[in-house]
C-alpha cells in the first residue's frame, strides 16, 4: 500500500470563531485501564477526550492477519459515551476477539463534523496502514485452580 498520509496536528486551532478537535486531549494506551480482557475472547477499550470536544466516537478494529488482496478488513463499532469529569468525556466499547488478537484505531467526529483518525502514532486524515495502529499481539490466559475455584488471570501481551 503505497499512498502519502497526511499527518495531523496534536494542538487544535481556532480560526475565524470555527474551533478544531482538542487532539491534545484525546487519551488512550493499548494497555493498563484503557485495554482489558472482558472474558476470554473479547476485550474493553477505554479512550478519553476533552470534555464536549467529541460528537462521535468510534472504533475501527480486526484480526491483523485478515486481508482481502492488500486490504485489511475491519469492522466499525460505535464508542459508547460513558460519562464525564470536569475535564474529559470517556468513551467505552467492547469486542468479541475470535482468534484473540487485534489492531485497533479509533474514528473521532468533533462538533463541527470534522473528522480525524487516532492510531499509535498519531492523527491522520485518513485511517493509516496496519502497522500504525494500535495492537493486541495476543489475549492471553492463565488458569489458576485452588480448591473450590477456577481463577483465569488475563494478561494483554
Amino acid at each position: 500500500m503505497n499512498r502519502e498520509l497526511k499527518r495531523l496536528h496534536y494542538y487544535s486551532l481556532d480560526i475565524g470563531g470555527e474551533r478544531f478537535m482538542e487532539k491534545a486531549s484525546v487519551i488512550h494506551f493499548a494497555r493498563d485501564q484503557f485495554m482489558y480482557s472482558s472474558s476470554l475472547n473479547s476485550i474493553t477499550i477505554m479512550i478519553m477526550s476533552k470534555k464536549d470536544d467529541i460528537e462521535k466516537m468510534e472504533l475501527l478494529y480486526g484480526d491483523p492477519y485478515d486481508f482481502q488482496g492488500s486490504e485489511w478488513i475491519y469492522k466499525t463499532k460505535n464508542m459508547n459515551y460513558t460519562g464525564s469529569d470536569e475535564l474529559y468525556d470517556y468513551w467505552r466499547s467492547t469486542i468479541d476477539l475470535p482468534h484473540r488478537r487485534a489492531r485497533y484505531a479509533f474514528r473521532l467526529t468533533d462538533r463541527n463534523g470534522k473528522t480525524a483518525y487516532y492510531s499509535e502514532k498519531g492523527f491522520y486524515e485518513e485511517l493509516p496502514e496496519i502497522g500504525l495502529l494500535f495492537a493486541l499481539p495476543y489475549l492471553h490466559h492463565t488458569e489458576v485452580k485452588t480448591k473450590k475455584k477456577i481463577w483465569f488471570i488475563s494478561e494483554t501481551l
